[in-house]
């Protein structure tokens, strides 16, 4: 059977992190009969018949109407204000899979009012705790900190961090951040931030809605410790604050290369070997991360 793809068009959906969908029922031979399967995925990147399967599959398609029959759906849970692409295939009863849809792009909702009720107030700016406002930020995974609105256990907390003030760019979000013990509930930034850039966060309670703007700028301020680092005494020195994706250098004073350790997030663990897996002698060693001015010295003892 020849399988028809259709086309697929999109819209901005009504409600936060919403996607509509629409298009034309293919059917199950051509434009008739009524196909037995709808297969829609999206991502952040155009998808084409390469990356269908790599794509995010949405849960829960509708099932298809007759062949010519307009139908609509709406793609829930994603990031809102972030632009997504969506494509789509059908399948009929005999297996026959079509071609990839057109793929489209659409942003999901974004509601700059959304907000709960007198029970779920804003965050105002003195429960805004870290990064302050206008600071800098020695770590490319800063902790976003808040002040409990209360003591009830069961509130959530949800943090947004954005390249603009007004939040139509997010660089990175969570939701549902249980309520810290004691007096603040924290988010470490899940995905590296750009060195040398401005960032704005902010946060909410529940379904409460958005109070404080802040921003920070990204400055890493590696170091080592334990520094001196005892060889023997102390398994490794561990280098913090290295950018995700870079390479760390030590060296001697005179400038000769001893090791290279690469960042793939997280910190470095150096064991005090020289590239060719010997312990190196005792000594003021300097290190530089490659393509920034984040450097340094480290005493080693045997």
């Amino acid at each position: 059977m020849r399988r028809s793809r259709g086309r697929l068009p999109t819209a901005t959906g009504s409600n936060n992190g919403e996607v509509d969908l629409s298009w034309t029922a293919p059917g199950d031979d051509g434009s008739s009969g009524t196909a037995s399967n709808y297969y829609i995925r999206y991502s952040l990147n155009p998808i084409t018949s390469v990356n269908f399967s790599a794509a995010t599959a949405v849960l829960n398609p509708p099932a298809p109407q007759a062949g010519g029959t307009h139908q609509t759906f709406t793609v829930e849970g994603l990031t809102p204000a972030q632009t997504y692409f969506f494509a789509i295939r059908t399948a009929d009863e005999a297996g026959n899979i079509s071609s990839v849809s057109n793929t489209v792009a659409a942003e999901a909702y974004f509601d700059l009012g959304t907000g709960g009720g007198d029970d779920d107030p804003p965050l105002t700016d003195d429960l805004m705790l870290n990064p302050p406002d206008n600071s800098i930020v020695n770590s490319t995974r800063p902790i976003l900190q808040v002040a409990n609105i209360d003591s009830d256990p069961q509130n959530v907390y949800h943090f947004e961090i954005a390249d603009d003030s007004f939040f139509v760019t997010l660089e990175t979000s969570i939701n549902n951040i249980p309520q810290g013990v004691g007096e603040t509930t924290g988010w470490q930034v899940d995905t590296p931030l750009e060195s040398g850039r401005t960032y704005y966060w902010r946060a909410r309670v529940n379904d409460g809605s958005f109070g404080a703007v802040f921003n920070f700028e990204v400055e890493p301020e590696a170091h080592a410790y334990p520094n001196p680092f005892v060889i023997g005494q102390n398994s490794h020195t561990t280098f913090t604050g290295v950018p995700d994706g870079s390479k760390l250098h030590i060296m001697t004073l005179t400038g000769a290369l001893v090791n290279s350790l690469q960042s793939n997030g997280g910190d470095l663990a150096w064991d005090g070997t020289n590239s060719s897996g010997n312990v190196v002698a005792s000594g003021v060693y300097l290190w530089y991360v490659e393509d920034s001015n984040l450097n340094g010295k480290i005493i080693i003892r045997r």
